[in-house]
């Protein structure tokens, strides 16, 4: 059985709602976008462009609210 790396989703959410592309992310956990892809679609039970338009989504509105205030 293979070794399954341990991801902070916490920081995984953070980076997509700041806007990081996929590529990016997943270098910054040391693993290739497929892996970040599959172990995303096994957590979220959706898949990557799903996942990450609803947090970005969110992203866009926490800074709109910011210029708000």
């Amino acid at each position: 059985m293979a070794f399954k790396k341990q991801i902070n989703w916490d920081m995984v959410e953070l980076y997509v709602k700041s806007g990081c592309s996929q590529i990016k992310i997943a270098k910054s956990l040391c693993m290739d976008e497929e892996t970040l892809r599959v172990q995303a679609r096994e957590k979220y039970k959706m898949d990557w462009s799903s996942f990450s338009a609803a947090l970005r989504s969110e992203g866009e509105l926490l800074l709109e609210a910011q210029l708000l205030y």
